[in-house]
């Protein structure tokens, strides 16, 4: 699962790594974004998405699966663990992978999202455009991984390209506090940080640490927010690691 502003290709370089190990995923883009549907009233909050996921179990069948949330799609995640066990024909995941993000969003990333509303609908002459503005926030992604991540994230419109994103998810986003629920996450928990993110925090990663029950921590070197994009062989040998460390062995879909 992705973060908010994001879509399925954030997933996918880790995502080969993952599936030439013997873990296939599946890669989903959230209601709101890339090629899902956008909803009429705005509903695109951690609770709002939690429940598509519900279905998304049931209609593939998943029995033994691990979920994996990347920024706001780790609280998606989150929040799907703890609504599953109301719905008895959802199995709970037998592992979670929690990346890059606190339980407690500060307030000021959220205005950050809502004051940049309507900067989603803005129409650029070229991919590349969008391309200059990302390498300068991410260096450490490869120009290819880059560009390939940004163009499935935009759509031809008259005069260029437009993101897929409603521009709504951004402007009524409320991810809400997580830490009165933590510890009902039974299942392992893997929180992997970017050292240096900027979005993450020392204090954040205490909170995790405090309320999950059976949490374990790693940071990626040089990781910024999009460590997923920056370090994807790093990222999936932790995840690796993981799963086998926890005798999860292979995970399919049915």
């Amino acid at each position: 699962l992705h973060g908010n502003g994001s879509h399925r290709g954030i997933w996918r370089p880790v995502a080969y790594g993952l599936a030439d190990a013997g873990f296939p995923g599946v890669l989903l883009d959230l209601r709101g974004h890339g090629d899902s549907d956008h909803v009429v009233p705005p509903a695109y909050d951690p609770p709002d998405h939690a429940a598509d996921i519900v279905q998304v179990v049931i209609a593939l069948g998943l029995t033994r699966y691990a979920i994996l949330g990347h920024s706001n799609g780790a609280l998606v995640a989150a929040r799907f663990i703890t609504a599953a066990g109301r719905f008895p024909t959802v199995p709970p995941p037998v592992a979670f992978i929690w990346v890059d993000l606190d339980p407690l969003v500060p307030r000021g990333q959220v205005a950050y999202f809502r004051e940049r509303a309507d900067s989603v609908g803005r129409v650029f002459p070229t991919v590349e455009d969008v391309l200059v503005g990302f390498q300068r926030m991410y260096p450490n992604v490869s120009a290819d991984v880059l560009r390939t991540f940004i163009a499935e994230g935009l759509r031809p419109v008259e005069g260029g390209w437009r993101m897929k994103l409603d521009p709504a998810t951004f402007a009524t986003w409320e991810p809400g506090d997580l830490r009165p629920e933590l510890t009902r996450i039974t299942c392992p928990t893997l929180v992997l940080r970017g050292a240096a993110s900027l979005v993450s925090s020392p204090e954040g990663l205490a909170d995790l640490q405090r309320g999950l029950p059976r949490c374990e921590v790693r940071e990626i070197p040089g990781g910024s927010h999009l460590l997923l994009l920056e370090y994807p062989e790093r990222v999936a040998k932790a995840i690796r690691e993981f799963l086998r460390s926890k005798a999860v062995g292979r995970i399919m879909p049915s």
